[in-house]
């Protein structure tokens, strides 16, 4: 295994430098944007594809444990360069400071309350890197070195707890509740003996890659047609909006997801959309307006956010067996023993607790924002094992939840300075270790492969891309300047929405007129979530899963409903019409439209990379 462990640190690498540079440099949407990692399979497929049989006429191939192995060091590489981390951390903690002025007063409301350790306090170097540097004494590192070590620590802090928590809840999840884990499939499949010689599997293949390579073309020559399908259509009055997406990777994936599961899916966002017209229609709302990067309404925010408190409580609840063998000490599994976890869980929290106190957050606020962000990272990653959406974020994030669940008066203005700092790791959340490392344990499950070797790789992995991926991207800032990277978020839109939310509280601080309604919808949500889990256990007839319901009103799934419901859809037909023969005689095809459509885009990548193209995207799932 210690080539394979060699490997894996060098695709982890590569991710940790190419994923953020062509989000800045080449390419507006990454490839490791969200869970479905796309970068780690076109470098599986690569793998597996090219190199694998040059190495076989060598007689020394990479075995599925090895090649299984390879593969979840890299889709843990991948939670950290993009949306995971690094280019969230990087804009926020320089933007607060370089788009300061007069006029917004952030010199004076804000900068005072950040503490040195969090961001780089060089407002040359801060400007250099979102303009460019113009020669290299510009280039300054000293400022980067003490909020690097100050992150870092806190970051793997982070990933201890999350890697701890699923070695315990690999069990349950894995063998006694046996999730689908659809986002496992494929590279299942490719590593396995017959995968590139199925049929259907290059005809789904070739769909999407020839149809999304025409459209990459058009960018080269206008003459080459188009074939997007992306519709927007308003509703009441501009009072919410219905997206129709049809993305090839979603489509596939969701072929193999549960019926009942889609079905939920699709079908809550499209209730969450009426929701929202009755709403406009009667007028109604709550104080304090809808936060940013969650739901369309504060309504729905807080719903999102109550769904997934009792989601979260239901998947302990359901575990409360295995659970409880742990604390009779009966128990050590293949990844290690579970004192161990238990251990690692209790002080890496407490080491994050005194991190978030000392960053400025007030001691009583830091227990619920803590609560806040392991009920998302949870939910979100059972919702991935379990629903197969690689393209999902939560409808409601921690920081909305501490401030309308308290009010900003008691946090102060260094506790809401603190409390923003945290949207560097837990806001838009499309990626996460936590997901990873499962998933990483399924497949190992699935072929034999020892689970302490996955515990091993991912931390190899997030090491290397934590470095690589912060070195690349404040060169890359130098080099050509933030402000003209092609994905104008981070480094425009995100440090200002980050600040005027700070400002905006102080200015405007949420009382109980405030957070009595955003209560009532949180409960609101945890009580029909609650009905779901209930209807969908007691009565084997109930159609309709609950776990739609936490992130039916976000923009991802707005993206992403169309290309379910259509997966949704074939499938019903295919098992009522040809039966589960015929379904899994199709299976290649599906997995084929996901390998075409990731295979297309990292070609058009690196053709772009070579011929100095910009903005050339080809899409994998949620723009």
């Amino acid at each position: 295994m210690a080539r394979a462990f060699l490997i894996g640190a060098l695709f982890s690498l590569i991710i940790g430098f190419v994923s953020p540079y062509t989000v800045m440099a080449i390419q507006p949407m990454g490839m490791s944007a969200d869970f479905i990692a796309a970068g780690a399979l076109f470098l599986l497929f690569f793998l597996v594809g090219i190199i694998n049989p040059i190495l076989k006429l060598l007689k020394i191939p990479f075995n599925q444990k090895e090649l299984i192995l390879i593969y979840s060091m890299m889709i843990a590489a991948s939670a950290v360069p993009c949306w995971g981390f690094m280019l969230n951390v990087i804009p926020i903690t320089t933007g607060l400071y370089y788009f300061a002025t007069p006029e917004n007063e952030w010199s004076e409301l804000i900068h005072p309350y950040i503490k040195d350790f969090l961001a780089p306090q060089d407002k040359k170097a801060v400007t250099a890197f979102f303009e460019g540097a113009d020669s290299r004494s510009e280039m300054a590192w000293k400022p980067w070195i003490t909020p690097f070590i100050s992150w870092f620590v806190f970051m793997m802090a982070l990933y201890v707890v999350m890697v701890c928590m699923m070695i315990i809840m690999r069990k349950q999840w894995v063998r006694n509740e046996k999730l689908t884990f659809p986002l496992t499939i494929l590279p299942l499949e490719m590593t396995g003996r017959s995968f590139f010689k199925e049929r259907l599997m290059w005809i789904g293949f070739f769909i999407p890659f020839t149809i999304l390579s025409l459209n990459a073309l058009h960018n080269y020559f206008p003459v080459v047609p188009q074939f997007n399908i992306w519709k927007w259509f308003d509703l009441y009055q501009g009072s919410t909006y219905i997206i129709v997406n049809l993305s090839y990777s979603i489509l596939g994936f969701s072929y193999f997801v549960n019926l009942d599961v889609s079905l939920s899916l699709w079908l809550f966002h499209l209730l969450s959309r009426l929701e929202t017209v009755l709403f406009s229609v009667f007028n109604f709302t709550i104080p304090g307006g809808a936060p940013v990067q969650c739901g369309s309404s504060p309504m729905t925010t807080h719903q999102g956010m109550g769904a997934m408190i009792a989601l979260v409580i239901f998947v302990l609840w359901m575990a409360r067996r295995h659970l409880g063998s742990i604390f009779r000490g009966q128990g050590r599994d293949s990844e290690g023993s579970y004192v161990m976890a238990f251990m690692g869980i209790i002080s890496g929290t407490l080491f994050l607790g005194f991190w978030l106190w000392a960053s400025g957050l007030p001691s009583f606020a830091v227990p619920l924002f803590l609560f806040g962000a392991f009920v998302v990272f949870l939910g979100l990653t059972r919702i991935v094992a379990e629903g197969g959406v690689g393209f999902v974020r939560a409808q409601c994030i921690p920081q909305p939840f501490v401030v309308f669940g308290i009010g900003s008066k008691v946090l102060g203005t260094q506790g809401l300075v603190a409390l923003g700092l945290t949207y560097t790791w837990v806001s838009d959340v499309r990626s996460i270790v936590m997901t990873s490392v499962l998933q990483g344990f399924k497949m190992a499950d699935s072929i034999n492969l020892d689970g302490k070797k996955i515990v091993r790789g991912t931390f190899i992995a997030v090491f290397l891309a934590f470095v690589v991926s912060y070195i690349t991207i404040i060169q890359t800032g130098y080099s050509i300047g933030g402000l003209n990277a092609q994905k104008e978020w981070f480094f425009r839109s995100l440090p200002v929405v980050t600040a005027q939310e700070i400002t905006t509280k102080l200015q405007q601080p949420v009382g109980s007129e405030t957070i009595i309604p955003r209560w009532i919808f949180t409960g609101i949500g945890a009580g029909f979530m609650s009905l779901l889990i209930f209807m969908r256990y007691r009565f084997l007839w109930f159609p309709v899963h609950y776990l739609g319901f936490p992130i039916n009103d976000t923009w991802i799934l707005a993206n992403a409903w169309f290309s379910i419901f259509l997966g949704w859809l074939i499938k019903l037909v295919t098992l009522r019409w040809g039966g589960l023969r015929t379904y899994r005689d199709m299976r290649p095809f599906f997995l084929g439209l996901v390998l075409g459509n990731i295979t297309c885009a990292g070609m058009w990548l690196i053709i772009d990379a070579i011929t100095g193209m910009k903005g050339n995207v080809v899409p994998i799932g949620v723009y």
